[in-house]
């Protein structure tokens, strides 16, 4: 990483927290989805659409964490360090951001290339104990553990960066004419 705009170091950084934050508040709504939903059961309630919300917080903040994880590959790509995710795993996330945008194209390329890299349901949502799965294609505990080290090094260059641009030689004034 040798060039580099420090702003979009800055937003590679920010991608890469926003996909663990996204993560955790994915992880979260999971777990208020089943007492909601064990709940709703309990008291013997059918689903109708004014009390489907739980269901549509959980596929909001999925594709929320989809649309961060495609941003992070962007920011990365910007700053010469695409590399740092697996091109499988970046592939998964492509895929699976733009078959949640392309939800209404049965046939179309984004559905294609799902088909193509093993899956069955783009929509797929699995959660419990060994973790989440979106899509049938990413691991979301792998992308985490994988995005924080990513956060952890950007953070480190960002102020090793900035650690050697404020102990570099001042500039003196000018004093020379046109000088204010």
């Amino acid at each position: 990483m040798e060039n580099f705009d420090p702003a979009d170091l800055h937003a590679a950084i920010e991608r890469a927290y926003i996909v663990v934050w996204q993560a955790g508040r994915l992880r979260a709504t999971q777990a208020q989805t089943v007492e909601d939903y064990l709940a709703h059961e309990r008291s013997g309630g059918v689903y109708s659409a004014d009390n489907r919300h739980p269901f549509h917080r959980l596929n909001a903040d999925r594709r929320f964490l989809l649309i961060a994880a495609r941003d992070l590959l962007r920011a990365l790509y910007k700053i010469g360090e695409a590399d740092r995710i697996p091109e499988d795993l970046a592939g998964h996330i492509e895929i699976l951001r733009n078959t949640s945008e392309h939800w209404d194209e049965e046939s179309g390329r984004s559905k294609r290339k799902f088909a193509a890299a093993g899956g069955e349901n783009p929509h797929s949502h699995r959660w419990g104990p060994a973790g989440t799965t979106l899509g049938e294609l990413l691991d979301v505990e792998t992308l985490v553990t994988l995005t924080q080290r990513i956060y952890d090094e950007l953070v480190a260059i960002e102020e090793g960066h900035t650690r050697a641009v404020s102990s570099a030689e001042p500039v003196p004034p000018s004093t020379g004419a046109g000088s204010r």
